[in-house]
């Protein structure tokens, strides 16, 4: 038994890191490593995962899919993500950190996910957290109609393999989430910086979403907080 489990693990392991090899793998991808004759016994297939996660591998990910470590360019989260729920849009921190909106990057992959018609929170904070080996994935909720507001030119990069925003979109999503009774997030960052951004895309995105209002406050506050500190460059403060 032992040496055909070694048989096995070495022959998933030159699957995983040939150039074609699947990034992702779940049960039938992990059955197709072995290239057997006949469909490999439940048993068997239990034991060679085991083994490929216990030498490294295959690191754990969302219950359904593992990662295959020997990938490259290593994958991403955002992978696991758009295999785990493929209506998540990456969006809020994780897009307005690459995009120099937010001065850090945030190590934590933010989503939106579609939720109740009424958008209604009882709480703050995500709705759901996965912890993945590769980073933290939080998903936030919009209601449906919501989050296919505005022109799929304006709201999402369409060059990725997963859902991505657009930062002006990645904004929107932040000013609603942030708004209503129960904000579900905190207010952005007093430091953000919309210089980069396509301000009429802005503008098309607050209206189709409805928080054109604050926007406009989000604005009125960078132009007095640019004001302070031109006054205080003036003084040598």
């Amino acid at each position: 038994m032992a040496g055909r489990q070694d048989r096995d693990h070495a022959a998933a392991r030159e699957r995983l890191k040939a150039e074609d090899a699947p990034r992702l793998v779940d049960a039938e991808r992990l059955a197709g490593l072995l290239e057997t004759a006949t469909a490999p016994r439940v048993p068997r297939l239990s034991a060679l995962l085991a083994t490929l996660i216990r030498r490294g591998d295959l690191l754990p990910g969302d219950g359904r899919h593992c990662i295959n470590a020997h990938a490259r360019p290593a994958v991403r989260a955002e992978e696991v993500l758009a295999a785990h729920r493929p209506e998540a849009v990456v969006s809020l921190g994780r897009v307005l950190g690459e995009f120099g909106v937010l001065n850090n990057p945030s190590l934590v992959v933010s989503a939106i996910v579609p939720g109740t018609p009424s958008g209604e929170r009882t709480r703050p904070g995500p709705e759901v957290r996965l912890e993945l080996p590769v980073a933290r994935v939080d998903l936030w909720t919009m209601p449906a109609a919501l989050l296919a507001a505005g022109s799929p030119a304006d709201s999402r990069i369409d060059d990725r393999p997963y859902a991505c925003a657009t930062p002006e979109r990645a904004l929107v999503d932040w000013l609603y989430l942030s708004g209503g009774e129960t904000p579900a997030i905190t207010p952005l960052p007093w430091d953000h910086d919309l210089e980069d951004l396509d301000h009429a895309r802005l503008a098309r995105l607050a209206e189709a979403v409805g928080v054109t209002g604050a926007l406009e406050a989000l604005i009125r506050r960078g132009s007095r907080r640019d004001l302070d500190d031109t006054e205080e460059l003036r003084f040598g403060l």
